[in-house]
């Protein structure tokens, strides 16, 4: 059985969109669960199943105690990093933030705890520096795909297990579109990292004339601006930080079209010197 989440509306027409899991469960033949909620009816639906192995993978949801306690071998959970650091719901994008140089997954199994249970492998990933959070959760998707099959053949009930050291743990929350706001007091580096690890989603943003403006690329300039300030050049907006500047050349003002930067420059009347707020 797959256990997936409840189809979602999606659109102008906001019409039920069924996820790409449930669409490939249905090709292949396999039952579809969707829940709103792991209450005691969905627990008894699953009982029924007397699965050997219960496998998340950015499920979502924490798991009740109720429902950890019923496969004969064990919960096993795929999370992107390497325990016990980056428990939580944004591993890949706290990777990214903090210009990490690898990271990985590890297979273990779920306890009560969030993401504290013991581990049955780990398998590592070098970090591409230009990498965005889309472009990590994708390789570490194909690098789950790859290795959990075989692992799953040989988990059994006498499986080695290796304990976390909680002591070392740090956390991570789940992200809101306010995270990716952009702080121009912040340094170019890590404006960057926020554009790399809040892409595709929320996808970093500032105001202009009180419209959410949504920066859809942007690198580092060699410019040296003052925090805020805007340079306008023929293909780029050049915007200063706390030590100097980062290019945008492309950007989405709120229920407007992706445009360049020369098309912004051009229809907003953009010129030099211009001020955006931190």
């Amino acid at each position: 059985m797959i256990v997936t989440q409840p189809d979602k509306p999606a659109g102008r027409s906001l019409e039920l969109k069924k996820n790409p899991i449930k669409l490939l469960s249905e090709k292949l033949g396999i039952e579809v669960f969707q829940p709103e909620k792991l209450d005691s009816l969905s627990i008894e639906k699953l009982a029924l199943l007397k699965a050997d192995i219960f496998l998340t993978f950015a499920y979502g949801k924490i798991l009740p105690e109720a429902l950890l306690s019923l496969p004969k071998i064990a919960p096993i959970n795929i999370h992107a990093s390497l325990l016990p650091k980056y428990r939580g719901a944004s591993p890949i994008q706290a990777a990214i933030l903090n210009s990490e140089k690898e990271t990985g997954i590890c297979i273990m199994k779920m306890v009560k705890e969030m993401d504290a249970g013991p581990i049955v492998s780990t398998k590592k990933i070098q970090i591409n520096e230009n990498w965005t959070a889309g472009d990590l959760h994708e390789q570490i998707a194909n690098l789950s795909a790859e290795i959990v099959p075989n692992e799953l053949v040989n988990i059994n009930t006498d499986v080695i297990l290796f304990k976390q050291d909680h002591q070392l743990a740090t956390f991570t929350k789940k992200i809101t579109k306010d995270d990716a706001y952009l702080d121009f007091n912040k340094t170019s580096s890590e404006i960057f990292s926020m554009f790399k690890a809040y892409s595709p989603w929320p996808g970093v943003w500032t105001s202009y004339n009180k419209l959410k403006l949504k920066i859809i690329d942007l690198c580092i300039s060699d410019d040296v601006l003052k925090p805020g300030e805007i340079k306008c050049e023929n293909s780029a907006i050049k915007i200063g930080t706390l030590n100097g500047s980062v290019s945008v050349s492309s950007l989405q003002l709120e229920s407007k079209n992706i445009v360049s930067a020369k098309e912004f420059i051009s229809g907003q009347k953009l010129s030099s010197g211009t001020t955006l707020p931190s």
